[in-house]
């Protein structure tokens, strides 16, 4: 089994599991791995990394979600309450949370 990093999508891929030739446009810029316990180990991280990248995305945007409607009542002319802007942001949590 050959192993090889792909830094246009950031995993480490095997040659027999399909996806290697279109995982992305540049498979030239692949990297042969050792078949080790370490790569194994360097896989596991980088697909840690990349779902705390989707989690805090995901956060991003329900805050911006939230800004958007405080924003939008504020230039409404209403002025939320405290209530209201606490209402808005468990909203925002929940969205975040999944």
């Amino acid at each position: 089994m050959s192993l090889y990093y792909c830094p246009t999508v950031r995993e480490v891929e095997h040659t027999t599991e399909g996806g290697f030739d279109v995982c992305c446009a540049h498979p030239e810029l692949h990297v042969p791995m050792p078949d080790t316990e370490a790569t194994a180990v360097v896989s596991d991280a980088l697909d840690q990394a990349k779902r705390r990248e989707f989690r805090l995305g995901r956060r991003a945007k329900a805050a911006e979600a939230a800004l958007r409607k405080v924003r939008a009542e504020l230039e409404g002319g209403g002025v939320p309450t405290r209530k209201r802007l606490l209402k808005i942001l468990e909203r925002a949590e929940q969205k975040a949370r999944g």
